[in-house]
């Protein structure tokens, strides 16, 4: 059988993630962009999407994207490849109403490449989400 590998091209303007400090972490007034993530062969994946979430009605995200980077607070470009799950949801979240950009490679779709979509957070319901 045959095996696709996908070699990850070189990311532009990515910094060094910051460790994260649990008290800041609160979830108090947080929301989520609506997504369920896990993690496949160290690379983090969308699952699923909440129904009426940023996610879902942007339209752009696909089950089995890659997030291969995310924007921080100070709108700058943070490599999520080799974090553990728990961390990359916590770049996820943020305050209600701010905006938060995805790096997302699609493997499903090769030729679409690389792309950036921009999403802006909610309150989210669901409990499974990644917030």
């Amino acid at each position: 059988s045959y095996q696709i590998i996908l070699k990850r091209p070189p990311q532009p303007n990515l910094v060094a993630p910051q460790q994260s400090n649990p008290e800041v972490d609160s979830l108090v007034g947080e929301g989520g962009i609506g997504v369920t993530t896990h993690q496949m062969l160290g690379d983090c994946r969308i699952w699923s999407m909440a129904p009426g979430g940023p996610a879902e009605k942007e339209g752009t995200l696909k089950k089995d994207d890659i997030i291969l980077a995310v924007t921080d607070k100070s709108n700058k470009w943070i490599d999520i490849e080799e974090m553990k799950l728990p961390v990359i949801r916590r770049l996820l979240r943020g305050a209600v109403g701010s905006e938060v950009q995805l790096r997302i490679m699609r493997p499903t779709d090769p030729k679409k490449g690389i792309f950036e979509i921009k999403l802006q957070r909610e309150k989210i319901s669901t409990s499974s989400e990644s917030r």
